[in-house]
């Protein structure tokens, strides 16, 4: 069975939390989750919590209510290649702005609690409300990068050096001239705004680090994802999985996420079954191989079952990964993992405890450590212990209370205690 951590469970009695986010569930993304799980977490302790966000149809919590901003730039036509995917503009747009100001004149938040570019639509009004404080939470690099993934190519090293033009040269690639023309300047006055913030939060040390040094701050404090990790003790074996041990892959299926590297590793071992559970990326080809099994758009249970019987787990990312949630749901469900050296993995995975990590776009060395775990039974079950014991440090409780934490100290009260409004 799956142990559960036990925090202390901080209150967060009549705390006035305003998280804003671009997008909020039903859209898909890992950001989302942590936000509305976050949220929901902080309700349950007794903060008062509303979001705000430009998603066009924002699915309602209990006890957290959801509010949609306009957007400016959503309403032109061409401005955003997903049209369900509004993203906010890395400067104020102007009915975000608008409408923010309402939602904050309606809330009175103690802390505007910030997950994206809308940063930028709040920094202008903060000087209406000198008593709210600010935290502006880092999901990955795109305080700095347009691309938001500090990286020019899939398999090369950080960028970490913000450039006018160089900058506006990689946007282009997934923008067009257009529209990387506009990021560019947004982001030069982004990074200034950004150090004045009351807190800088990082995800991972790697994005901590990463943020430092190409903002010139001092270095973020670091919180890992506030997500939901409770688990099934002992999940049915899904009928969709090959028999006998497998090696579980889960995520988008894109070159930066490594997986032609893993095809390659598990085609040089004899014997070796991978399952992946993926988000196919344009351009991504199905391989033809007995060994592989490749399902799509599997249900969340399913995942998690699979996690629960795999052999052993493989994050082989190419790029500084800030901290893949899969990492954290397969930890909880007892499974070793085996992944790359970079970015958020590094904090995940305890090398030789919980998992063994191998550099980058290494085939060789990630074989030999799928080979070693998946052929020694003794040594998955430690493994697998040890990492759904480390686990607990990333559970939602934990992670919560490490928030009421830091917003507490921000507000200069006790929790529990209700700053005056002013």
């Amino acid at each position: 069975m799956t142990p559960r951590m036990t925090p202390r469970i901080t209150r967060a009695d009549g705390l006035r939390v305003l998280q804003l986010t671009d997008f909020y569930p039903p859209v898909l993304g890992g950001l989302e989750r942590v936000v509305a799980d976050l949220s929901a977490s902080l309700a349950r302790r007794g903060a008062e919590v509303v979001v705000g966000t430009l998603s066009a149809a924002p699915r309602q919590e209990p006890g957290v209510p959801v509010q949609r901003l306009g957007s400016t730039l959503g309403r032109l036509p061409g401005a955003h290649s997903d049209g369900t995917r509004p993203f906010h503009p890395p400067f104020p747009d102007p009915l975000t702005v608008r409408d923010l100001h309402r939602l904050v004149a309606d809330v009175r938040p103690d802390v505007v609690h910030v997950h994206s570019w809308i940063l930028n639509s709040w920094l202008p009004l903060r000087r209406c409300w000198p008593a709210t404080r600010t935290v502006a939470y880092a999901h990955d690099y795109g305080l700095f990068c347009p691309r938001k993934t500090d990286q020019r190519t899939a398999e090369g090293p950080g960028c970490g050096t913000p450039g006018a033009l160089r900058c506006a040269r990689c946007a282009a690639v997934q923008y067009g001239p257009v529209r990387a023309a506009a990021l560019g300047p947004g982001l030069r006055a982004m990074r200034r705004a950004t150090r004045s913030v009351d807190a800088l939060v990082a995800v991972s040390s790697a994005v901590a680090d990463t943020l430092a040094s190409a903002l010139d701050v001092a270095r973020p404090v670091v919180i890992p994802p506030a997500v939901d990790l409770v688990t099934d003790p002992d999940p049915p074996r899904p009928d969709v999985l090959p028999p006998g041990p497998y090696v579980l892959y889960v995520g988008q299926l894109a070159p930066h996420k490594g997986v032609d590297v893993l095809l390659d590793a598990v085609r040089s071992v004899p014997g070796l079954q991978l399952v992946v559970l993926g988000l196919p990326k344009e351009g991504w080809t199905p391989p033809r191989d007995p060994a592989v099994t490749v399902l799509t758009d599997v249900p969340h249970d399913v995942v998690m079952a699979a996690w629960r019987h795999a052999a052993v787990g493989a994050v082989p990312s190419r790029w500084a990964d800030p901290m893949p949630l899969v990492t954290l749901e397969a930890m909880a469900q007892g499974c070793p993992l085996v992944a790359s050296r970079v970015g958020g993995l590094v904090d995940a995975v305890d090398d030789g405890v919980t998992g063994v990590l191998v550099p980058p776009g290494d085939a060789t060395a990630l074989a030999a450590a799928l080979d070693r775990i998946v052929r020694d039974p003794d040594l998955r079950h430690r493994m697998g212990t040890a990492a759904r014991a480390r686990s607990a440090a990333f559970h939602l409780d934990a992670v919560t209370d490490r928030w009421i934490e830091l917003y507490t100290q921000l507000t200069g009260e006790r929790a529990g205690e209700v700053r005056a409004w002013r």
